[in-house]
């Protein structure tokens, strides 16, 4: 049954990486990950026309540390491995660091 008008999408990853350093810079490193994503929407997605969908994402990306701040970016792509819907995304990201 048709619940709304709109597509809405919930999605969930699981991730392992590595983070290493290099360059001579204590305060830059290059993050790699792998893991799972679950996608799910409120509509079938074509051209399967399902609503839930499980595949493989990896991204790369760059942690910059600034003071107590760090800044990150990533470039993931998703959902690889199934026949379903593929996303690359950039992911931009601010944290405060502690002792």
């Amino acid at each position: 049954a048709q619940v709304d008008s709109e597509l809405h999408t919930m999605q969930m990853d699981l991730t392992l990486g590595l983070r290493f350093r290099p360059w001579n810079t204590a305060s830059r490193y290059l993050t790699v990950r792998a893991g799972g994503e679950l996608l799910r929407s409120n509509e079938p997605i074509p051209p399967l026309m399902q609503r839930a969908f499980v595949g493989g994402i990896a991204s790369v990306g760059l942690d910059q540390y600034v003071g107590t701040f760090m800044f990150n970016v990533d470039v993931r792509y998703g959902l690889i491995g199934n026949e379903g819907p593929r996303e690359l995304a950039l992911l931009i990201g601010v944290g405060l660091t502690g002792p």
